[in-house]
């Protein structure tokens, strides 16, 4: 894996167009936005904030400078200043996208979950396999094949997302069982991500909230809803 240093960052620089935006997520895009940069702590704490991605590591799911709105309300109570929750009511499902208080530096990143609590998860060869069962594997996109990156489209049930790694840095890990009260991250741009591991399992206190949408992008990705399809 070639590392990276990542973060996500509050506070938008710039106001978002939505002429990208999917049919009928305009008004919902609105709102969200209208309540995540709202001046008040307490739409801050307890429900809605938006942040912006800060480098490639969850590419192609959020590139680099996409602006977007986390739910705070999903796992618990996170105040801003704090390192950790102060109440945790909730998990996020496998496929999620999440933002999370890094114990490694105490920066905000954003991830993908892939495991829960008592899943194992391995690595072989940049395939991810939990609970002894494969994510999948394969490659795919004309523009990921351009840039000599390979994408692959990982499954967990019915819910999908699309992953992408450069072949020269492939990416091994031994199993690993998720502790009680932790989650199993990993960045989309596998070769390209501090998560999991290296950081290790993440404690549920310092998951901040679940990704909900994408409301701008300066590279023109679509708006709208983020997570697994």
């Amino acid at each position: 894996m070639k590392p990276e240093r990542e973060r996500v960052d509050a506070a938008p620089r710039a106001i978002p167009t939505f002429a990208r935006l999917r049919p009928g997520a305009l008004v919902g895009a609105v709102l969200l936005y209208a309540l995540a940069s709202a001046p008040t702590l307490l739409t801050r704490v307890l429900y809605l904030e938006a942040f912006e991605t800060d480098g490639p590591s969850m590419e192609p799911t959020l590139l680099d400078g996409d602006r977007f709105v986390i739910d705070r309300s999903a796992l618990g109570l996170f105040l801003p200043w704090e390192r950790e929750a102060r109440a945790s009511w909730g998990l996020p499902e496998v496929g999620d996208v999440v933002v999370v208080r890094s114990p490694m530096d105490e920066l905000d990143i954003v991830k993908r979950v892939i495991g829960l609590p008592g899943d194992r998860i391995a690595i072989r060869e940049d395939e991810v396999f939990r609970n002894g069962i494969s994510l999948g594997r394969g490659s795919g996109g004309e523009d990921a094949a351009a840039s000599g990156a390979v994408e692959v489209e990982e499954r967990v049930g019915e819910r999908r997302w699309r992953t992408r790694r450069d072949p020269e840095w492939p990416v091994s890990l031994e199993e690993t069982i998720v502790p009680r009260r932790h989650v199993f991250v990993l960045g989309d741009h596998r070769s390209h991500s501090n998560d999991s591991r290296r950081i290790g399992p993440i404690p549920i206190g310092r998951l901040v909230g679940i990704v909900r949408l994408r409301y701008a992008s300066p590279a023109g990705a679509p708006l709208g809803e983020i997570g697994a399809w």
